[in-house]
């Protein structure tokens, strides 16, 4: 292995292994702007990656690579076209365009080093978790809202809402079980304990159903390559028993039907009526601030205003109309059909991504994000390409 890759290879894991601490020291010191360093060095990262690429001559997909083109092609023009306001412009650019290309950038060197992602990911949410439930436990105030593990608490640790946590621990459950499957061992209680008891402490204490529904959802495609009915029995059963033991540690029931049902109605009437009024092209990516992070934005429209779509796939279908959406899944069926051959489980996180970003408006967030895009960089090169 040449020196340049050894060295991008440290980096990449100093990427995926140090981007956590960063964001438990930005909160306990209450200054986001460390965040920008993960950006920082995904920049430095990818520019080493392409220089390599370049001089090694590196052929890729040419039918997959203008996917990925016409994709982020439609993205840039259609967003700049309607663009009202600059700075938010901006930042949806980096959410949509900047931030997935430079991943999979880092997915395609992946691939080209012949990885295991799947190894990888687990290894990396198995450091997260564990640094995520240690922090929870050490900086009690920073970790809970509402004070200490009052029933009304929901475990946020040094993620920027509690939903990354939940995110985080479902994904090393999964991992951990398609890993296990994959690789052809029994499901010795050894192997997974410790995982699902760090997983399920972040997604019991997080309380977040949408993690719920996206760990269920991605299950079923662990366990089953055809939905057959005692295996759809088995995750609706393990549902009810997750959804039961959340209720135990919070008011969750109460919380949704005395304010989420409302809200949700409120957004789903809105992102109807502004749909039907731009349905092939979108509203602009610039026009609310949802999935902009702590930057928001409210967006009014016939009487009804929010500053989140909530879920991430209304949100990009508003924005960029159903344009964007038949280029969205072609990508994630050619990425499918890629994966699938080498390694089918490696593509649960496409798959749990999808759901995330179906029920709640965190497709973009930087846990996630970070596992979802690699993959359609692993695509990009041809199977016989090796290193040189």
């Amino acid at each position: 292995m040449r020196k340049i890759d050894i060295l991008i290879k440290r980096e990449i894991i100093l990427l995926y292994f140090a981007t956590p601490i960063v964001y438990a020291i930005a909160k306990i010191i209450g200054n986001k702007s460390l965040y920008a360093a993960k950006d920082i060095l995904m920049a430095i990262i990818c520019l080493q990656i392409l220089i390599v690429f370049i001089r090694r001559k590196v052929c890729f997909n040419a039918r997959f690579l203008s996917m990925i083109f016409i994709y982020f092609a439609y993205i840039f023009i259609d967003s700049i076209l309607k663009m009202d306001d600059e700075f938010f412009w901006l930042i949806s650019m980096r959410e949509m365009i900047v931030t997935p290309l430079m991943l999979i950038v880092i997915g395609t060197y992946l691939e080209y080093m012949k990885a295991d992602f799947l190894e990888h990911s687990r290894k990396v949410l198995y450091f997260t978790t564990l640094l995520t439930v240690i922090f929870s436990f050490i900086f009690r105030n920073l970790s809970y809202g509402g004070g200490g593990y009052s029933i009304r608490s929901r475990l946020s640790s040094f993620w920027d809402r509690e939903h990354e946590p939940s995110f985080v621990g479902a994904m090393l459950i999964i991992a951990t079980i398609s890993q296990t499957k994959r690789d052809g061992r029994k499901l010795h209680l050894k192997d997974i304990a410790i995982p699902v008891l760090l997983g399920g402490f972040c997604m019991i204490m997080s309380k977040s159903r949408s993690a719920i529904v996206a760990f269920l959802g991605t299950m079923i495609y662990v366990f089953t390559d055809k939905l057959k009915l005692k295996n759809v029995i088995a995750v609706i059963l393990i549902g009810i028993s997750c959804y039961a033991a959340t209720e135990y540690y919070s008011v969750i029931t109460n919380r949704a039907l005395d304010h989420n049902i409302d809200a949700r109605t409120s957004q789903w009437t809105m992102a109807y009526k502004l749909f039907d009024s731009n349905p092939l092209f979108g509203i602009g990516t610039d026009k609310y601030g949802g999935g902009l992070g702590s930057q928001g934005k409210r967006l009014t429209f016939q009487g009804a205003a929010t500053t989140t779509m909530d879920s991430s796939l209304i949100k990009y279908l508003l924005n960029l109309g159903l344009i964007f959406v038949v280029l969205f899944f072609l990508l994630l069926m050619k990425t499918y059909k890629t994966i699938r051959k080498y390694d089918r489980y490696a593509y649960i996180f496409i798959i749990f991504g999808l759901l995330i970003g179906a029920v709640t408006g965190k497709l973009a967030a930087y846990p996630m994000n970070q596992y979802f895009f690699p993959l359609i960089g692993y695509c990009l090169l041809p199977k016989h390409v090796k290193k040189s």
